[in-house]
């Protein structure tokens, strides 16, 4: 709560002193949805998402990274509250800006890869699931090397998604 009215009191100023539609204006209401995100706010936390990305849009273009960022920061809420199909087109929009800017092997393009791979995986489309996994996988290596915590984990994602693979084949 004393995050969020200390953003408040620095969007209060930014806003006076640089205007409504400035960058670090939409950075201050982008933070504030990360607030509520973690709050499990989602509705205020998308409202907040919505603005910065209509801001970043219009000062910074379409293409830039942190209009990526407000797009993967929407559809993290729309997949926190269940609503895939939204989720998965706000990823993917996010995704194109972040390879076509970013590289295919940047850890922010990895990220939307992982995210789609969950959404995948909780509605049971595994091959799905581990086509992301896997992407994701290949730049984390690239980047940490084999022996990297975080590319363990990642291994573990595709051992247990490629278990329930195996198990929704045998139930067949």
């Amino acid at each position: 709560e004393k995050a969020q009215s200390h953003y408040q009191q620095a969007l209060k100023l930014q806003q006076e002193k640089l205007g409504l539609h400035h960058p670090t204006v939409a950075n201050t209401v982008n933070n504030i949805g990360n607030i509520h995100r973690a709050e499990g706010r989602y509705s205020e936390a998308a409202v907040c998402y919505q603005q910065a990305l209509e801001i970043y849009k219009k000062q910074l273009g379409p293409s830039h990274p942190y209009v990526a960022t407000a797009l993967a920061n929407l559809a993290h809420t729309s997949q926190s509250q269940g609503e895939y199909e939204k989720a998965v087109e706000l990823y993917k929009q996010a995704l194109e800006i972040r390879r076509k800017v970013l590289g295919d092997n940047h850890p922010h393009v990895a990220v939307v890869l992982e995210h789609l791979g969950e959404i995948d995986e909780v509605q049971n489309r595994y091959k799905e699931a581990l086509a992301h996994y896997g992407a994701a996988l290949k730049t984390w290596r690239t980047l940490l090397g084999d022996r990297h915590r975080d590319v363990v984990v990642r291994e573990e994602w595709m051992a247990r998604c490629q278990s329930k693979l195996v198990e929704g084949a045998q139930k067949e």
